[in-house]
């Protein structure tokens, strides 16, 4: 079993400069052990998932931000291949039109692709916050966003009904 998280320190204010670090640990050997520096200064935190030779890094990050949301507001989340010694060996990146907010869980499947459940955001039309709407999606490096589904419908909405986990079946072909 292994665990992820994150912690950072302020560098600067103003302007706003963070220091984030992402961690992965196995919790029956706390030898292995990696820690990297996130790559996107403007991104908090992130998961790090054990892959085939390395990890997938996750971040989101919102460009631009502040309060009233501002036009052309939107999430981006990145996906980074890392070897073990701490390289980057892929990137991919989401656009904010994509919506693609912040994932609450990732799944990995056997062959290295993801599945990862969350919330699309975007600006609210009529007003000065956002909207959101649960999603699961599948990524992987080679395809991007292979796929999108809405479980509870295409409507947005301004309530915070999310999606927390991801459980696969048991014979592996499948997702609830």
């Amino acid at each position: 079993m292994w665990y992820s998280g994150t912690y950072f320190k302020v560098v600067s204010n103003p302007p706003l400069v963070n220091d984030s670090r992402i961690f992965i640990s196995k919790w029956q050997d706390p030898s292995e052990h990696f820690e990297m520096k996130n790559p996107i200064s403007k991104a908090l935190g992130g998961e790090l998932i054990p892959m085939s030779g390395g990890y997938l890094f996750y971040t989101v990050a919102q460009n631009p931000s502040g309060f009233p949301t501002p036009e052309g507001w939107g999430p981006e989340s990145y996906f980074f291949r890392i070897c073990k010694e701490g390289e980057i060996l892929e990137e991919f990146k989401t656009e904010p039109n994509q919506q693609l907010g912040l994932a609450n869980n990732i799944y990995k499947n056997n062959d290295d692709t993801f599945v990862l459940c969350g919330l699309e955001v975007k600006k609210d039309p009529y007003g000065s916050g956002k909207v959101i709407r649960p999603i699961v999606y599948k990524f992987s490096f080679e395809h991007g966003i292979e796929w999108k589904v809405n479980p509870y419908g295409s409507e947005w909405s301004t309530s915070f009904e999310q999606l927390d986990q991801i459980i696969p079946t048991n014979d592996g072909k499948g997702i609830l």
